[in-house]
This record gives C-alpha cells, structure tokens and sequence, in this order.
C-alpha cells in the first residue's frame, strides 16, 4: 500500500486543528473548536498509521514514498510557519483554511494513488477500503457541520471530498473479491473447475455419464464425416 493516505490524514487533521483554534483566537468564535475537537483524534492516528507503516515496511519503493512525503510535508510545513510569522491574522487564517482545504481533498483523492495498480491487478486491495468508506461519511458529517457553521472552507472541502470518496467507493467495490460479482468479474472464475473445465460441464459429465460419451462419440463422427 501506499504511505499517502497515512501521511495526508496526519497533516489533513493537524492543519484543521490549526485552523480551529487560530480561527477561535482570532475571532473569538468559540464554534471553532469544534474543529479541534474533532482532528485531533485523527491528527494522532494519523502519525500512528505513519508510523506504523514505517515499521512494518519491507519495500525499498514504499519506504522511498515514506520518506518522499515527509519531507514534502516538512517544506509545506516551513513555509507556513515564514508565513505565520510574516503576515497579518487576518491572511494567515486565510491561508491556513486554503491549506486545510486542500490537503482534506488531498486526503480523499489520496486512495486513488493506487489506481493504476489496481486496474493492472484486477483487485483492490491496494486500496484501503476502511479509509476510503469512514473518509465518505466523515465527510458527508462535515458538510451538514461547516452548513450549520457558514464555513465556506468545510462545505467546499465536503462537496469535493464526497465525490472523490465516492468514485474510490466504486472502484473497491468493482474489484473487491466479495463484490466484484456484481460486475460479473469474478463469475467467470467461479464458474470454472480447478482444471479449467466449466462446473456445468462437470456436473453433466457426473451425473449422465452415458449421455455425455454418446454426445462425445457423436461430435467425433460427424467430424469424420465430413472429412
């Protein structure tokens, strides 16, 4: 799997958290917290989830994502902080929804990562389907908050999440092996016996064997006669 998801929910959470309580400091608006109370559980997941990940990676190319997205987090990171301490409030909370914004859909589009492989694959298991369907209803939990709230950064950030989440929900469940019928993509290999012979084909063969050889002899004579 890829360490994207991971990461983009740590930093998703973290700028949210931010954004709540320089939102509530700067406005007094104590309905900003909600933010923070919200993120900072999935804040902390998270960096366990990255974490984790870490540890228990024996690929060189997913290790070399892993440190790719921290570093680009890191820069992310400083330029906000040069920001911070440059700007008045007014921009930085500003900027501040803008990055959260963007790094919320960052996280919902993050699943796709692995789309190419899973097209190649036929499978979804490269996606994580957990994150993918608790991502959709958090979502859908968060555009009827930031309504509620008149946050034009939660209802957009929702709108865009939701149609993300729901073209991820699609592909898992296309290619994920107990719904993948419903397309008919695995009905061709349940169909099949372990040497290849169809079951139908099989069952015949098993209970008339008499018929199935007079089928058999008759296929074969009508093919001498008409050579």
């Amino acid at each position: 799997r890829d360490p994207g998801p991971f990461v983009a929910l740590a930093f998703n959470c973290s700028h949210w958290c931010l954004y709540g309580l320089f939102g509530f400091v700067h406005t007094g608006d104590w309905q900003r917290l909600i933010m923070v109370y919200s993120n900072i559980l999935g804040s902390l997941l998270g960096i366990f989830y990255t974490i984790v990940y870490r540890i228990n990676c024996d690929s060189s190319a997913g290790r070399a994502r892993w440190y790719f997205y921290l570093r680009l987090a890191a820069l992310i990171a400083c330029a906000e902080a040069f920001v911070l301490l440059t700007r008045p409030a007014r921009s930085v909370l500003v900027m501040l929804g803008c990055m959260s914004t963007s790094l919320s859909i960052s996280v919902a589009v993050s699943p796709l990562l692995t789309l190419r492989t899973v097209l190649q694959t036929r499978s979804s298991a490269s996606m994580p389907a957990d994150l993918v369907i608790a991502s959709l209803v958090a979502n859908l939990l968060w555009l009827a908050c930031g309504a509620i709230v008149a946050d034009a950064f939660l209802v957009v950030s929702s709108v865009v999440n939701i149609c993300a989440g729901l073209v991820s929900l699609i592909f898992v469940v296309r290619f994920h092996p107990s719904t993948g019928w419903l397309f008919g993509e695995y009905a061709e290999k349940e169909l099949e016996g372990p040497d290849g012979e169809s079951l139908a084909r099989s069952f015949l063969r098993a209970a008339a064997p008499e018929e199935e050889n007079e089928m058999e002899d008759l296929s074969a004579g009508c093919r001498l006669d008409t050579s």
